[in-house]
């Protein structure tokens, strides 16, 4: 897990180190299109929570600890285009 004060609970996501974003014009809303982090020492499994990201593009959680399987929810993301869990400590 990373240190709270990398992600204030009071902060939006898109304020977030390693997190990126984009408006979308048709919905008027802005949605995270990317979750960048690699080598934080991120562990524990990846959240099933992942699914309500539906814009997202891009996953890199490379270099981590990592354990577990890989979530179903994964698999419900049509716009996911890059996935990085490569040296990571995953099963299944």
């Amino acid at each position: 897990s990373l240190p709270q004060d990398d992600f204030p609970a009071t902060s939006q996501p898109c304020g977030w180190s390693g997190v990126r974003c984009a408006y979308n014009y048709t919905s008027n809303m802005t949605h995270v299109t990317e979750i960048k982090l690699p080598m934080r020492g991120l562990k524990g499994p990846i959240p099933k929570e992942i699914g309500f990201v539906p814009y997202l593009t891009k996953l890199d959680l490379a270099d981590n600890e990592i354990a577990g399987t890989i979530p179903e929810a994964i698999y419900s993301l049509t716009k996911l285009r890059h996935l990085y869990l490569n040296d990571n400590k995953l099963t299944g």
